[in-house]
């Protein structure tokens, strides 16, 4: 059951038993710390192209531009990796999930970005035709997502089946980044409690997740101005340190550089270059 599955992962042919950490992962590095997968399967998602992962190939039209193969790893490393996968586990396939709620913004950013690319199945589990050693062939012609997908929301809800659906809400909700961490958090109380069927609880999840994100962007924003480079006028040049005595320690080891540089130099005299008519150089010292 789901309750059984919370805390464990998938029964896919690549997952482990529990989520542990892979601290050596190439690929999927977003849940190295917790990871249901091993890190020798993500090598093969660690090298673009990516040719196939397992027995499905993901060039049978051509190889997936960068930007859409991006998202491609996305999708599969929550599937393959995600310690919280299991949530959202499929009740009749204990190896498939149902009804992950992506949010809008991903699914249009997912489509924009695949929708020069081509394909030739509408659902990527069931449509392929597998062949004796269980690779993947087309049943149809490849033509672009954006003939094969209306939109976004198409594209999330059909290429993986009921694997997903599109969220209402715009928080709670998984874009495959750091910021799932704070959707996860009020998914999974939300669903735990029976009142969370109500609007009224609904709304104050919803509430809360977003004043939630909003102080995430906010760190996220000051951590960023703390190590943003700065120019000073009198160095002349850009440097990240970030007090004013770090400065003023490198301005003197510089200044001491330069006296040194100033010592060698009337110790050494530098050669100096004579053009000559003949089109040959010839150094003297000055």
């Amino acid at each position: 059951s789901s309750t059984c599955q919370k805390y464990g992962c998938l029964e896919g042919d690549t997952q482990k038993l529990q989520p542990s950490p892979e601290p050596s992962i190439q690929e999927c590095t977003l849940y190295s710390k917790s990871s249901c997968c091993y890190a020798d399967f993500t090598e093969q998602l660690a090298h673009s192209p990516v040719i196939k992962v397992s027995n499905s190939y993901w060039n049978r039209c051509g190889q997936l531009s960068k930007s859409c193969e991006d998202f491609t790893k996305k999708i599969e490393c929550f599937y393959r990796c995600s310690p919280h996968a299991a949530h959202w586990i499929h009740p009749n396939n204990t190896a498939a999930i149902q009804a992950v709620p992506l949010c809008q913004s991903f699914c249009d950013d997912w489509y924009e970005a695949c929708k020069d690319d081509s394909i030739c199945v509408h659902n990527w589990l069931m449509d392929w035709e597998w062949d004796k050693s269980g690779e993947n062939h087309c049943k149809n012609k490849c033509i672009p997502y954006h003939k094969m997908y209306t939109n976004g929301t198409d594209m999330c809800q059909s290429m993986w089946g009921e694997s997903f659906k599109v969220s209402e809400s715009s928080c709670l909700c998984l874009q495959m980044n750091k910021k799932d961490s704070i959707a996860i958090k009020y998914l999974l109380s939300e669903s735990s409690e029976e009142s969370s069927s109500s609007s009224s609880s609904s709304s104050s999840e919803e509430h809360a997740c977003q004043n939630r994100l909003l102080k995430f962007e906010k760190l996220k924003k000051k951590k960023g101005e703390k190590t943003k480079p700065y120019y000073n006028e009198n160095s002349k040049y850009l440097i990240s340190k970030l007090t004013r005595g770090e400065e003023r320690r490198g301005e003197e080891r510089r200044g001491e550089e330069r006296r040194g540089e100033e010592r060698r130099a009337l110790q050494f005299p530098k050669p100096s270059t004579v053009q000559l008519r003949n089109g040959q150089s010839h150094h003297h010292l000055t």
